[in-house]
């Protein structure tokens, strides 16, 4: 037995496949139906939607077994991901790199395989669409064409679950920045404010209005216009760059803008 060796782009190909938040979820009908209609289009006894982690394989949809994952490097579909066509093995028993495979000498004892890459939004092959059978079998070049049209279909199903997902959490953010009181913000790695909440904004521009929301008093000097000192300096604008002494800007509070760049801590 030969271990499938490990793609060139494991790193993002693992990210991609953990992007996808699939792994270990619960059954779901729109994959199980492909396996279903593989099973009886093909007329084999095991089709799987696998998915190809770091160390196993891990099935999203199955049907003729009963297992939800194997070890990675006993895996025929971790050699199917290699190559972005379909993966073809007519008798494995006479295959090198499966004859002695313990799911080739023992159950499901696997003679055929066919699979197809599935592939993420980035092009990634994270998992497969897969055939087994338990009989050595021929798979003609329409035969191919049909399971990459499946496959096609449950690619679609994997990046839309994604997308979905995705906009679902976008939009949980866009209600918690409108209804926080409190100062949230998103930085670009620079420290440049990209996105301030509604509650930050309002402090910035009316302190003494964000205390009152957060059920504090407000503090000494928020909400009030700034006024000259005796040395005729006066203290920063919310927002602006102060020029009074460091006593007098003890009473000057600041609100960073969206587009302000603020030093990063070094941990």
């Amino acid at each position: 037995m030969l271990p499938p060796p490990t793609p060139a782009d494991e790193p993002r190909r693992l990210q991609a496949l953990r992007s996808l938040c699939l792994l270990d979820t619960p059954a779901h009908e729109r994959f199980d139906r492909i396996v279903r209609a593989a099973a009886h289009l093909f007329r084999v006894p095991i089709s799987l939607v696998s998915l190809v982690d770091e160390n196993r394989q891990w099935f999203k949809a199955r049907i003729g077994l009963d297992g939800t994952e194997t070890p990675r490097e006993l895996s025929f579909c971790a050699h199917a991901i290699l190559s972005p066509s379909t993966f073809i093995v007519p008798d494995a028993l006479k295959d090198p790199r499966f004859h002695d495979n313990p799911f080739v000498l023992g159950a499901p004892f696997v003679r055929f395989y066919a699979g197809h890459p599935l592939r993420a939004t980035d092009g990634s092959r994270v998992g497969t669409l897969c055939l087994i059978d338990s009989q050595p079998r021929d798979f003609l070049d329409a035969d191919r064409t049909a399971l990459a049209d499946m496959a096609a279909w449950a690619e679609g199903e994997l990046n839309a679950l994604d997308e979905r997902e995705a906009r679902t959490a976008l939009e949980q953010q866009e209600r918690f920045f409108e209804v926080s009181v409190d100062m949230l913000c998103i930085a670009a790695m620079d420290g440049t404010f990209l996105r301030l909440s509604r509650g930050g904004a309002e402090g910035r521009h009316h302190p003494g209005r964000a205390a009152a929301r957060r059920g504090r008093p407000a503090l000494p000097g928020e909400g009030e216009r700034p006024r000259p000192h005796r040395n005729g300096v006066t203290p920063a604008r919310h927002g602006s760059a102060s020029t009074s002494s460091p006593r007098d800007r003890s009473t000057a509070y600041t609100y960073p803008s969206p587009g302000t760049r603020m030093p990063m801590a070094p941990w």
